[in-house]
């Protein structure tokens, strides 16, 4: 069976309220962003990637990462984001965290992307988004990143091969501390439908119990 589009839902942010974002909050976000790069970097300094070409490169991005969170200013600027490059840059970072094998499918005319925030914080956004998959794929060790462009927007979709989302928790999906994992808090898709929100993009999920799950970001270039 397939992920079509009669099984697609749009994670819409209105249908929950942000407009309490308080301190507290932003320091859970923190909290909760940290941890993928902090526990690349202690695989990484263990010396399991010391001959990997890709070492050093990984640890910058890594400590980019933990830098632009501990940045208590936001830049609202408008960048341009290299999208091979990111999502090479993430895969790489994601095998080394949760030993997975990650497949991407690139197929944009843009390979810059412009977008009103850092690299960093897309990259946190992808990282949270792959780890809600790798947490849904206990029995699958493969999940697939892929990128088009259409109509001046580009689409980055993560796809598990997991267990699925019922629709009954397809439409609780995205609110604060609802989370259908064991390990998860429901945190990081919270923040992440927040934040594309607000780059004047969407979210989508689409689901088929006991086949798997697409979650994929709309953006604007």
């Amino acid at each position: 069976m397939k992920l079509t589009t009669d099984n697609i839902i749009q994670l819409n942010t209105k249908k929950f309220d942000y407009s309490q974002t308080t301190k507290c909050n932003e320091i859970k976000k923190i909290l909760h962003d940290i941890k993928s790069p902090l526990q690349t970097l202690k695989i990484i300094s263990k010396g399991h990637f010391d001959n990997d070409p890709r070492k050093e490169e990984l640890t910058k991005r890594c400590l980019k990462r933990i830098i632009a969170l501990a940045q208590t200013s936001k830049d609202d600027n408008e960048v341009q984001i290299c999208l091979p490059n990111l999502l090479k840059s993430i895969k790489d970072q994601k095998k080394i965290e949760h030993s997975r094998l990650i497949r991407s499918e690139i197929k944009i005319i843009r390979p810059w992307l412009k977008i009103n925030t850092s690299k960093e914080a897309l990259e946190n956004i992808l990282s949270n988004l792959i780890n809600n998959a790798v947490q849904a794929t206990e029995n699958s060790d493969e999940l697939v990143i892929k990128a088009t462009q259409c109509n001046k927007f580009t689409k980055i979709s993560i796809t598990d091969f997991g267990e699925g989302i019922s629709p009954d928790q397809l439409a609780k999906i995205g609110k604060l501390n609802t989370t259908f994992s064991s390990e998860g808090s429901g945190l990081g898709l919270n923040n992440a439908i927040r934040e594309i929100y607000n780059l004047g993009g969407e979210i989508h999920c689409r689901s088929i119990p006991k086949f798997g799950t697409q979650i994929s970001l709309i953006l604007p270039y």
